[in-house]
């Protein structure tokens, strides 16, 4: 068509193939100016498509670069060793110094808190199911599913933070509580009251403070306890896994999912090169992140819960941008 030749008598500045989702960001900026592209895929036997229809866009003057790294490139940053998240190895040393000194005031708040989870520690107990024929959304049904998402933040948040504190030169007694908190937790049913699709409000918190005590206290783990935390996370990010992609890419609407994408993102940094498919969800979150994220208030205001979620889900967000700056890069 003639639009197709005006399309090939263009310069061409940029081209991708071999793309697994449908997003794509380059991993290189563009210079100022208009562009048009296009796509075309290949059918169940191989087969390319047509071409897409020309579709343009503009790169203004002093907009905000904001490349994607490669997929090797981006996994490649994630340490090899523990700690992943929130703090690298080689970045203890100098935390552990500002925690005798500049930041003392801050360590000893943390010190408070552990010392009195040493004192009463949360109870580890498995949590209910919601008992057969009860109906949804009644007051007890309110108590057991918010209840249970409660219950596991008490767990294992305790867990993180003790795990956190000892890294920070807090007593050893708090990485051995953590530790048991965390094996205790393990031992949950992955696909139980605190499963992601079961009571994914429980299930959620369960995934990345989960993560984080396995990654501040993996010095403390034999490698049996080790695969134990390796074989519950692969059930439990693989049905996180299959419920975000690829919908999550081509349908970014959903009030749970916009949390959940990057707390599996999480649980595959700390887990990176210990359970299969870790790389996947990594790659996936960071597509999120680069392609899709946020969808609040687009040019016309076309999608927004309110303040309140907005509120809510950019503070958890916070979480992760913390997390792609301290392991990405």
């Amino acid at each position: 068509s003639a639009a197709s030749d005006v399309y090939k008598r263009q310069a061409l500045e940029y081209h991708a193939d071999a793309i697994q989702f449908n997003v794509h960001c380059p991993p290189r900026p563009f210079p100022p100016g208009v562009y048009t592209w296009r796509y075309r895929g290949r059918d169940a036997r191989g087969n390319l498509t047509r071409w897409s229809q020309p579709r343009t866009f503009t790169i203004r003057p002093g907009a905000v670069q904001m490349p994607m790294p490669t997929r090797q490139e981006l996994l490649s940053r994630i340490p090899k060793r523990h700690p992943r998240l929130f703090v690298r190895p080689e970045q203890l040393p100098e935390l552990r110094r500002l925690a005798r000194g500049p930041l003392r005031q801050q360590f000893q708040q943390l010190v408070r808190t552990c010392e009195r989870l040493l004192a009463d520690p949360p109870p580890t107990a498995e949590p209910p199911k919601y008992p057969p024929g009860m109906s949804r959304f009644t007051p007890q049904w309110k108590r057991i599913w918010w209840g249970n998402r409660e219950y596991t933040i008490r767990a294992l948040n305790g867990a993180a933070t003790l795990a956190f504190t000892r890294l920070l030169g807090g007593k050893e007694q708090y990485g051995q509580l953590a530790r048991r908190i965390l094996l205790d937790c393990a031992r949950w049913d992955p696909r139980g009251s605190t499963g992601y699709r079961y009571n994914d409000e429980a299930g959620m918190p369960y995934a990345y403070y989960f993560a984080r005590t396995y990654t501040f206290v993996y010095d403390l783990l034999s490698e049996q306890e080790r695969q134990l935390c390796r074989r519950v996370m692969k059930i439990r990010g693989e049905e996180m896994y299959r419920h975000l992609y690829p919908r999550h890419l081509w349908r970014p609407y959903a009030s749970h999912s916009n949390r959940a994408w990057h707390f599996l993102g999480e649980v595959g940094i700390a887990f990176l090169g210990e359970i299969e498919g870790a790389d996947d969800w990594i790659w996936f979150a960071a597509n999120v992140f680069f392609n899709v994220y946020p969808v609040w208030s687009d040019e016309d205001g076309g999608w927004h819960e309110g303040v309140a979620y907005w509120h809510s889900y950019i503070n958890r967000f916070t979480w992760w941008a913390d997390i792609m700056r301290v392991a990405m890069g």
